[in-house]
């Protein structure tokens, strides 16, 4: 589905696109990207309890940091089966939702502000 910019949704203000880092730890490294290395893109990588997610990729493009589960301490989420689910939950794809919903909250705030 493709939406015309100025017809719906920030009023043609633009569209603001989230991207996960990479799960590749230090073996990996996100600067070589081009997703989350491109200037219109917030890369965003995770981190565990009190320090660095051992799977995530650490770079100069990324932007933001989030809590992306760690081994033990899963995030929740659904199944295609509609069921919830913790198994293995973790990661920079994970991540980036949170991102995701804290900018349109943030949005949605300075809307209503303005109003």
């Amino acid at each position: 589905m493709k939406i015309r910019i100025g017809q719906s949704g920030r009023s043609g203000k633009g569209i603001i696109y989230t991207w996960s880092a990479g799960n590749g730890g230090t073996n990996d490294n996100c600067n070589a990207d081009g997703f989350t290395n491109s200037i219109y893109t917030i890369g965003v990588t995770a981190l565990g309890i009190g320090k660095e997610a051992d799977y995530a990729e650490v770079c100069a493009a990324s932007l933001a940091t989030v809590y992306g589960g760690i081994t033990d301490s899963y995030l929740m989420t659904t199944s295609t089966l509609s069921r919830c689910s913790d198994d293995g939950i973790e990661g920079t794809s994970y991540s980036t939702p949170i991102v995701a919903g804290i900018i349109a909250l943030a949005l949605q705030a300075k809307y209503e502000i303005e109003i």
